[in-house]
């Protein structure tokens, strides 16, 4: 659990920080683009029940030139897979779309080093006790998108952070009851690294 608090507490820190404004900032768009993975260790915490899991989500990002309105759709996750899990089972309700929720700005010199977006139609399944309790989570959860700049471009970090936000229940599929929310965090590699323009 240390680990998780830390995540937590640093995700915690960098939204403080995103108190500033974004200025005149309207529109921003991905170069690539296209295809990517998010790749790397989350824990599901429930109630009593902690399960950690190596998590591969596999997508797209939108190629357009996009708004910064909170909600615009900006790709989708077309499939995921989950790995080595421990005090019990992960599985994801695909697809998933990724919708665009804020940028994240340093007050002190207005540059921009996050960006906050949220999956919705998001279900995430997680199962224990041998299968007699079969909790179904959603629908949205969100994650962090670092932004580094370097020599005077905007590039996407190499790892994303799911924010540790509450996940509601959705539904109670097994015999034994489910808490009423549970919360998701971690740190994922996004690859390929995406550039990052904002107009």
């Amino acid at each position: 659990m240390r680990k998780t608090g830390l995540v937590l507490a640093l995700v915690g820190a960098l939204l403080a920080l995103g108190a500033g404004s974004a200025g005149a900032i309207e529109f921003f768009a991905f170069n690539p683009g296209g295809e990517i993975s998010m790749v790397g260790p989350v824990t599901f915490t429930a109630s009593e029940t902690t399960i950690r899991c190596n998590v591969t989500l596999i997508g797209t990002l939108s190629r357009a030139v996009l708004g910064t309105t909170s909600g615009t759709a900006m790709g989708s996750i077309s499939s995921g897979r989950v790995s080595e899990c421990s005090g019990g089972s992960v599985s994801f309700l695909i697809p998933i779309s990724i919708n665009f929720v804020r940028l994240l700005v340093r007050t002190e010199n207005e540059q921009i080093f996050g960006m906050l977006v949220r999956f919705t139609n998001f279900g995430v399944l997680i199962e224990e006790s041998l299968g007699f309790r079969r909790c179904l989570f959603g629908p949205t959860v969100e994650l962090l998108i670092a932004i580094e700049k370097i020599n005077n471009e905007y590039v996407t970090a190499r790892v994303t952070y799911l924010t540790g936000g509450i996940i509601e229940l959705v539904r109670s599929l097994g015999f034994l009851g489910c808490p009423f929310e549970g919360r998701m965090s971690g740190t994922m590699e996004l690859t390929p690294r995406q550039r990052v323009r904002f107009e």
